[in-house]
């Protein structure tokens, strides 16, 4: 959502407290309100200021930027002095805060807008959309499957999928994860009542009908005859006989018009109608179309027509139920949303313009099978949940992108040899699922280099070196970010099982570094070493090695690998299992160190 700031010569300073858990920061527009829209010169019109801003970290460090000149980004066309910046002020949980500064540097006090927005992350959609945007758009693909695995970010690109398509789409959403435990009639009552409160916070016109005093008491009355006149029962122990004599006429009057009413209605036209609205009334029949699910047609067609958008009704969270109740929440939706018969035109009980179904196909077909047998039909079964075919979210592309922004920032210099271990090693949790979008998009918020440098401020008591002279203690202090040592340690080993072989990597040499963590490291680092790993030994000596890609790290490293089994000798050589086995011996010294 976006927000703003306005400037003038009072207001000329802003302090921004920045939210943790949403750390990016960007300026969207700057806009002067004083130029009016459509005037022939801009340029002539601006007036004199300077914006500048200063971001402040934990650690004390501060950036001071001044705003762009916004006369470059004047436009020939332009009609509106709105100028479009789209810059990311900060996008580090380790930012704290946004100290502004406005200048007036002309004689006339004007007001000065910028536009901000706050987000929790930051990822290019940009082709998955388009190629998403074409399966949506088919106007026969009112039924959508959305399939990806857990975690791999399907909310996340629904959400902004849909935030970049608010002109064309409004969006209601269901997590049945909510109520999957409630009885099937209890379900449907959730289901209105949530697409009911999200109608009134888009702010639905309901209809009123106003009756005057004398309609409303008649109306009342007459239907209401017997509660009127219970209460006054109450009361006839305290009035005389004579009282309670009228009221009793009254009750047999009462009595003999409702029978003479049913007498004269008897129509077995009538009562199968009665026996359908009884149907159409009780809350959990497949029938069912009470009052408040025809409001909620009516107000979604109303907000159709008004706002010319197609309403989305996103079922999300599915794969987050248990088992048991996942094939229970498909028949209820099934039940009440996959039908041609409610209206012409319309669809679904609701009269949604498309359904989408988020899921991990693949998974709820494992979950049927093993429910219902290896013979059951799966296609036929969840068939009826889409349209066309399911539509398989492959965020690949996102994904390498997104890790490469995250290791290597936007520098075009030369990497390191640290950043090239942390990039072979996300790569090689995520390709075994052990790191998913969710988990990069967190990994986001957290600069790599922030880590290295808070590590290189600690000297383990234990080794008596600045613990990020151990190259992998700074990978594993980095996943601690997100991870505890138990779930990193239990991600590497499962992707120790699974990993397969990387080419044009030299598994050797980075087991051979991991090795040095394993060795003693109280005296001297030229002294030799002698280890035990995987049942052989090997000797070295250690040394200090500058990090190529930057002269301000360095790393320890093995000199001399060799045997020291007496007797055995010749090419010493480690493939990717080992370098896994090593790293996770690295990560209980990382706990001890």
């Amino acid at each position: 959502m976006e927000n703003q700031i306005i400037f003038n010569k009072t207001n000329n300073a802003f302090y921004f407290k920045l939210n943790k858990e949403k750390p990016f920061f960007k300026i969207t527009h700057i806009e002067i309100p004083s130029i009016p829209r459509g005037s022939q010169n801009i340029y002539s019109l601006l007036p004199q200021f300077q914006i500048t801003y200063n971001v402040k970290s934990i650690n004390q460090e501060t950036k001071n930027v001044t705003l762009p000149d916004l006369i470059s980004y004047i436009s020939s066309n332009q009609i509106e002095a709105k100028f479009k910046i789209d810059e990311i002020v900060t996008n580090s949980s380790n930012q704290i805060g946004i100290e502004f500064a406005f200048f007036n540097l002309g004689e006339k006090d004007e007001d000065i807008i910028i536009h901000y927005t706050q987000f929790e992350h930051k990822v290019d959609i940009k082709k998955t959309s388009e190629d998403f945007n074409t399966h949506i758009s088919y106007s026969d693909n009112v039924k959508i499957l959305f399939s990806s695995p857990f975690g791999q970010g399907k909310t996340t690109f629904l959400n902004l999928f849909f935030e970049t398509n608010k002109d064309k789409y409004e969006v209601f959403k269901l997590y049945p994860v909510n109520y999957a435990v409630s009885h099937n009639e209890d379900i449907f009552k959730y289901i209105k009542a949530e697409i009911l409160f999200q109608l009134m916070g888009k702010s639905i016109e309901f209809d009123k009908i106003n009756f005057n005093y004398s309609e409303a008491t008649y109306s009342y009355f007459s239907q209401n005859i017997d509660r009127i006149l219970s209460p006054l029962v109450t009361m006839l122990p305290k009035v005389d006989e004579t009282a309670g004599t009228v009221f009793e006429k009254i009750f047999e009057i009462s009595k003999a018009i409702k029978n003479h009413k049913s007498k004269l209605n008897i129509d077995d036209e009538k009562n199968a109608l009665k026996y359908i609205n009884t149907l159409f009334e009780k809350e959990g029949s497949i029938f069912e179309d009470d009052f408040y699910t025809q409001l909620i047609r009516q107000s979604l067609e109303q907000h159709n027509q008004k706002l010319n958008k197609q309403n989305i009704l996103i079922i999300d969270d599915i794969d987050r139920m248990d088992p048991d109740h996942i094939f229970r929440i498909f028949n209820v939706f099934s039940a009440h949303f996959d039908s041609n018969e409610y209206r012409i035109g319309i669809t679904n009980k609701f009269g949604f313009d498309k359904i989408i179904l988020v899921c991990d196909f693949e998974n709820i077909k494992k979950l049927f099978k093993h429910r219902y047998g290896t013979n059951a039909s799966f296609d036929g079964y969840l068939g009826k949940y889409y349209s066309r075919h399911p539509y398989y979210y492959d965020n690949m592309k996102e994904i390498e992108a997104l890790t490469t922004s995250i290791v290597y920032g936007n520098r075009v210099e030369r990497k390191t040899f640290l950043e090239e271990s942390l990039m072979l090693i996300l790569k090689d949790l995520i390709s075994t699922n052990e790191i998913t979008l969710r988990d990069l998009l967190n990994f986001q918020k957290h600069k790599f280099y922030d880590t290295v440098n808070k590590l290189a401020k600690i000297n383990s008591v234990k080794f008596k070196y600045q613990k990020h002279k151990f190259l992998y203690f700074n990978i594993i202090a980095y996943l601690e970010n997100i991870f505890d040592l138990d779930s990193i340690k239990e991600k590497i080993s499962r992707c120790q099982k699974d990993i397969k072989l990387r080419e044009n990597t030299n598994y050797s040499y980075l087991t051979e570094i991991g090795l040095v963590t394993l060795a003693n490291h109280n005296s001297s680092s030229e002294l030799s070493r002698v280890i035990t790993f995987k049942g052989d030994k090997y000797k070295f000596t250690i040394s200090e090695k500058m990090d190529p890609g930057n002269s301000n790290y360095d790393y320890f490293e093995p000199n001399e690998l060799s045997h020291a089994d007496i007797g055995k000798s010749g090419l010493i050589s480690f493939d990717v299992k080992d370098f896994y086995e090593v790293l996770l011996l690295n990560v209980d010294k990382y706990k001890d160190a």
